[in-house]
């Protein structure tokens, strides 16, 4: 889900040359989420510009907002 998101936000797959592109990867951020079943490790793409922001974990923080989320 985070490439597919990160590729929508760019304009362009990786390595995929187009007239739409708004910007470049730039590698991957680790990160942690803590759930209800145990600490999840994860690979967050990022871009050079540092524009991309996932709406996938915002949708889950309210559940869980008392809590933190991130390490």
């Amino acid at each position: 889900m985070l490439e597919a998101e990160i590729t929508e936000h760019l304009g362009a797959a990786p390595h995929q040359r187009t007239e739409n592109r708004k910007g470049y990867r730039n590698g991957y951020k680790p990160r942690k989420l803590k759930s209800r079943v145990g600490t999840l490790d994860l690979l967050v793409p990022q871009d050079r510009e540092g524009t991309f922001s996932t709406q996938l974990f915002a949708r889950y923080q309210s559940a869980t907002r008392r809590r933190s989320l991130w390490r």
